[in-house]
């Protein structure tokens, strides 16, 4: 769901635009850069709507969520289609695209007049009430995201440099190492050397994420490890959230898209993270 801001239901695709990229700017959290937002829309049904997204710097989607709806009003987008090429995401630079065809929308008004743009998945088809014109086709979707391994390493090292001056040591290194584990799954390594004073010690993190048939992921094999017994005693520290994690099982077929169900994910690494998601009705 998207808000778009104050204001009664757009009737111009210059001004659904408008308003999207307001939405835009804020589920994405930007914090450098705008959207680049191109709409073709009839009176009840969207054609079109193109959202290039390059070169915008996030901290990642947010969460939000309309009040009390006072009326919808339903609608189809044929084809929507999404592009960062690349987007930067927590500092990672990700290239992204997106395609969705056929997809039940409404514009929600609010009790407090905002306006938002809203998946709807009452049914697999969408809406018991389709626009006229409207293809009464299941809606379709899939998702393609890759960051480069190089970036990506880049990225941690910076966040986790951070992290350690604030406890008082310093990063001296950080390799990373990231195979494939299957069609569906990665294994992530990561040795760090990091010192204080006249302490040096390395640091081994490891992770294993794998998606079955079933397309339930699973989350194992997280461990935080060194050789010195005094970083190991402050590692022992993290092992909560690790804790949580570790061995954690997601359904991932509970998750939709405007009535679009998940169908199928693909997860590998070589030169890059590279993920894939397809979604039918």
């Amino acid at each position: 769901m998207i808000p778009l801001g104050r204001g009664p239901v757009p009737t111009t695709a210059a001004e659904l635009a408008d308003r999207l990229g307001y939405g835009v700017r804020r589920i994405l959290q930007v914090e450098r850069g705008d959207p680049r937002v191109d709409v073709r829309m009839s009176r009840d049904h969207i054609d079109r709507i193109a959202i290039d997204i390059t070169g915008l710097s996030t901290s990642g989607p947010a969460t939000l969520t309309p009040g009390f709806g006072a009326a919808d009003h339903p609608s189809v987008i044929d084809v929507l289609a999404i592009d960062g090429d690349p987007v930067g995401i927590r500092g990672v630079p990700v290239t992204l695209s997106a395609e969705g065809r056929g997809l039940p929308v409404a514009f929600r008004t609010t009790t407090l007049d905002d306006t938002w743009i809203v998946a709807d998945d009452r049914s697999p088809s969408g809406s018991a009430t389709r626009p006229e014109g409207a293809s009464a086709a299941a809606p379709t979707a899939w998702l393609e995201a890759s960051a480069r391994l190089d970036t990506v390493e880049d990225a941690l090292r910076a966040e986790l440099d951070q992290r350690a001056r604030a406890r008082g040591f310093t990063l001296k290194s950080l390799a990373l190492d990231v195979r494939s584990a299957g069609r569906r799954g990665i294994t992530l390594r990561a040795d760090a050397t990091v010192g204080k004073s006249f302490l040096s010690a390395k640091v081994t993190a490891t992770a294993t994420v794998t998606i079955d048939d079933d397309l339930v992921l699973l989350v194992s094999n997280l461990a935080l490890t060194s050789g010195n017994p005094l970083v190991t005693a402050i590692l022992a520290r993290a092992r909560g959230p690790l804790d949580e994690w570790d061995g954690r099982r997601v359904d991932l077929t509970a998750y939709s898209f405007a009535g679009a169900r998940l169908r199928d994910v693909e997860l590998s690494a070589d030169d890059a993270i590279r993920f894939r998601a397809t979604f039918g009705g």
